[in-house]
C-alpha cells in the first residue's frame, strides 16, 4: 500500500504539480480544504502525507495536526512513512508528535479500561 502511493505521489510530483506551476499553490490549497471536509480523519493524514512528498509543508502539517485533533493518532505512522521523510526532522515534526504520541496513549488506554487490549 505504501509503495502504491509511493508511486502515485512520484507521478504527481514529476508531472502534475510542476506543469501546474503556480497553480500548483491553489491545487495544494483545493486539496487540503477538500480533505478538512471528510468526516474521515484519516483523508487528513494521507493527503498531508502526500502534500509532504510534493515539498508543500504548510499545508501537510496543518492536516497532521488536524487528523490528530480528530483522534487518527497518527504517529508511529509518520514516522515510518516515507512520504513524510522530507519532514520527519521539522522541529514542528516533533511538537506535533507528542500530540500524537499523547492520542495514542489515550487511546490505548480506554482499550485497557474496556477489556479490549
Amino acid at each position: 500500500m505504501i509503495a502504491l502511493r509511493k508511486q502515485v505521489a512520484d507521478q504527481v510530483r514529476s508531472g502534475l504539480l510542476p506543469k501546474l506551476g503556480a497553480a500548483a499553490a491553489g491545487a495544494s490549497e483545493r486539496a487540503k480544504q477538500d480533505a478538512l471536509g471528510v468526516a474521515d480523519p484519516e483523508a487528513s493524514y494521507w493527503i498531508g502525507a502526500l502534500m509532504a512528498y510534493c515539498g508543500h509543508r504548510e499545508p501537510a502539517l496543518e492536516l497532521l495536526r488536524s487528523a490528530i485533533s480528530r483522534s487518527d493518532c497518527s504517529f508511529p505512522a509518520v514516522d515510518r512513512d516515507p512520504l513524510w521523510t522530507s519532514l520527519r526532522d521539522d522541529p514542528e515534526v516533533a511538537q506535533i508528535r507528542r500530540l500524537g504520541n499523547a492520542c495514542r496513549e489515550r487511546f490505548l488506554a480506554h482499550r485497557r479500561a474496556t477489556g479490549r487490549g
